[in-house]
């Protein structure tokens, strides 16, 4: 995750796909977060109070460590 050296002040980033696939999504963060810059900052993904709570499409959970699913979001086309 090479971002966190150029923004060590940073408090909060949103990563933001097109795409349908885990690999591009929660397993980037997932990556992103087990990173050893990001495990040296302390950062961790937002609970779900804090990433769109109302919003009822929910990550998927299986792609994740345990429920950090739920923290993510998911847009349908067609639906949403």
């Amino acid at each position: 995750m090479s971002v966190c050296p150029a923004v060590p002040n940073a408090k909060r980033i949103v990563y933001s796909t097109c795409s349908i696939h885990k690999e591009e999504d929660e397993e980037v963060v997932m990556k992103a977060l087990e990173s050893p810059e990001a495990v040296e900052y302390g950062w961790t993904i937002a609970p779900r109070s804090q990433v769109l709570p109302k919003w009822e499409r929910r990550g998927r959970v299986e792609a994740t460590n345990g429920d950090a699913g739920e923290c993510t979001t998911l847009a349908s086309l067609n639906t949403d």
